[in-house]
């Protein structure tokens, strides 16, 4: 679940924090590929950022932005939006990063790539099971991965999410470490959302996801790999943290496994949207529901306010 929230950012920023340390910033609602598990299918109309969006994140004391779109790099306009929240953000000391599904990687710029303090590209299969399972080129991602670091990119991580769709192909996923420089390999189970789109795959087992990467020598054994697990991870399958700590043990993955056991708004998250709504990392997650519980952001409001206020409710 934490992954399905902020990519990647939870593993670096996972301390506790009674003030906002991170925003997840939505960048727009447009996007050029058709994943069986897309957490973001929103019937928001297919614009960008608003303005006054982008100056109270830039205003705001938080420490980290992490860019997420539908797809941040979808076009040359969200593109030119991206990088202006980047150089904005790097102005204003905070450190960014992106989740992107890396088709657009190379409309961004040297000076993006190298100021981005890691970029996470979605890929969920590999050489084998990519191109069926996303419809997308994935001989065009790894070049665009490897040019990125040619050009100076400093970490990019590659992320799998696990269903029932792919979970048979674990180590064609973990072999994408053959192809580029990749600094994590991270694997995070797909949970179900509340969305306007169809999502034609399902969960999986906890046992079952234990199970499989316990049996996969590739996983076990690159060193880039890691299962994230958010809070309640498994909580509606019947699973307490801490039982899911114990079969995690018992499985012998413990050291390939990074268990985030605080509900990321604890750790000082929020996700602001292009379309003016501000919400908790837990809300984010069902998009159906974005106006029923979400609030509109004034645009002579704080987001360090809007936080206070979400986690005090």
């Amino acid at each position: 679940m934490t992954g399905a929230m902020a990519g990647s950012t939870v593993m670096t920023h996972h301390r506790r924090s009674d003030r906002l340390k991170v925003i997840t910033l939505t960048v727009n609602n447009s996007c050029n590929l058709s994943c069986p598990h897309c957490y973001l299918q929103y019937d928001g109309p297919p614009t960008r950022l608003d303005r006054h969006m982008l100056q109270a994140v830039v205003d705001s004391h938080a420490e980290h932005v992490a860019i997420v779109g539908k797809e941040p790099l979808v076009d040359s306009a969200s593109t030119d939006l991206t990088e202006e929240v980047i150089s904005r953000c790097a102005a204003a000391g905070k450190s960014t990063s992106i989740i992107t599904n890396g088709l657009g990687l190379h409309r961004l710029s040297s000076l993006s790539l190298a100021t981005l303090t890691w970029i996470d590209v979605s890929l969920d299969g590999g050489r084998v099971t990519y191109s069926d399972y996303r419809r997308g080129k994935f001989e065009k991602i790894i070049r665009n991965v490897n040019n990125a670091t040619l050009a100076g990119a400093r970490a990019i991580n590659a992320m799998h999410t696990i269903s029932t769709r792919n979970l048979a192909h674990v180590d064609d996923m973990v072999s994408v470490s053959e192809l580029a420089e990749w600094d994590r390999i991270i694997f995070s189970p797909y949970v179900e959302v509340r969305n306007h789109g169809v999502n034609p795959t399902s969960p999986v087992d906890l046992m079952t996801l234990l199970e499989a990467l316990a049996r996969s020598r590739p996983f076990r054994s690159t060193h880039q790999t890691t299962l994230l697990l958010g809070k309640d991870s498994f909580s509606e399958q019947g699973w307490t943290d801490a039982i899911v700590a114990k079969l995690i043990a018992a499985a012998n993955l413990t050291s390939k496994v990074t268990q985030v056991t605080h509900d990321p708004l604890k750790l000082g998250y929020i996700r602001a949207t292009y379309d003016g709504y501000v919400m908790t990392p837990a809300q984010s997650l069902h998009p159906k529901d974005y106006r029923s519980f979400a609030k509109l952001f004034p645009e002579t409001a704080s987001m360090d306010a809007a936080f206070q206020e979400l986690a005090a409710a």
